[in-house]
């Protein structure tokens, strides 16, 4: 049974800023098949809002086609879910 996993926003950002760091790990064993990355177009849309801040942007010296380029590499290897409905658990709704 192959492990799916949902790959939060921050982690992605992480990897995205340190390309060596923990999280890039983690995002390369998914790359590699260890796992199944799971996600959604909201959270595509998500990762691309954050990765075109511009205090994000300079941290690495990116740019938007930087920006979208990752989103899209994301998109390549992760399985795409529908959203079928909508929850309220977080204190904070953005993270629902």
């Amino acid at each position: 049974m192959v492990i799916a996993a949902v790959v939060d926003t921050n982690v992605w950002v992480s990897a995205f800023l340190t390309p060596q760091g923990f999280p890039a790990r983690l995002i390369e064993a998914g790359r590699a098949g260890r796992f199944a990355v799971v996600t959604s177009l909201p959270l595509l849309e998500e990762l691309l809002e954050v990765l075109r801040r511009p205090r994000i942007m300079k941290v690495r010296q990116t740019t938007a086609d930087d920006a979208e380029a990752y989103v899209r590499s994301v998109a390549a290897v992760a399985r795409l879910v529908p959203i079928a409905g909508m929850v309220r658990l977080c204190r904070n709704p953005d993270d629902d």
